[in-house]
């Protein structure tokens, strides 16, 4: 009777993992597109200036940080990160 019950709540927490990780996902995917326009345009306006990557790069930062903010959405800091290399790869390949 116990490896009956030990495998039922086995399957119980696969499907509830599954569950998890598809919320985390359709989550992150919202978010990401919340903030994809924010960063593509900071990214493009800054790459035509002259200032260093690293100001263009913590300024870009910032500006979506400001705008994660005011939307109410937390967002971590590698995430941000991560947005704006992806907006640097698509402009750079436009290019």
């Amino acid at each position: 009777m116990w490896t009956w019950i030990k495998n039922l709540f086995s399957k119980v927490m696969s499907v509830f993992n599954d569950f998890l990780k598809e919320l985390f996902d359709a989550g992150l995917k919202v978010i990401l597109a919340s903030l994809y326009d924010v960063a593509l345009e900071s990214v493009k306006r800054l790459m035509e200036t002259d200032i260093a990557n690293e100001q263009k790069r913590q300024q870009a930062f910032n500006e979506i940080k400001e705008y994660a903010l005011k939307q109410g959405l937390s967002v971590s800091n590698h995430l941000i990160n991560l947005l704006i290399e992806m907006c640097v790869a698509f402009l750079k390949k436009l290019k």
